[in-house]
């Protein structure tokens, strides 16, 4: 889930196996490692998009399988930021 609501209109970006960006952005922070399991609604990462910092949150519980970006990267539109396992 995205805070800003203009990055909401694609949904959960991938459904349950992975987060994607809503919109060319730069990734700031992220705040799991490959292999931790995180609740749901958990902050993920933070990106930078449209000069607003948006805290990616996971829509339920999953298990961290891949994380594909790092923190300072800038990425497009639809670019997968963490891949997930359902739990």
């Amino acid at each position: 889930m995205l805070l800003h609501e203009s990055l909401k209109r694609g949904g959960n970006f991938g459904g349950d196996k992975e987060l994607k960006s809503g919109m060319p952005g730069k990734i700031i922070e992220i705040f799991v490692k490959e292999g931790d399991v995180v609740e749901a609604n958990k902050p993920l990462l933070i990106m930078e998009a449209m000069k607003m910092e948006n805290e990616m949150r996971s829509n339920s519980k999953v298990k961290i399988k891949e994380i594909c970006v790092k923190q300072g990267d800038s990425v497009d539109t639809g670019a997968v930021l963490i891949k997930f396992d359902k739990i």
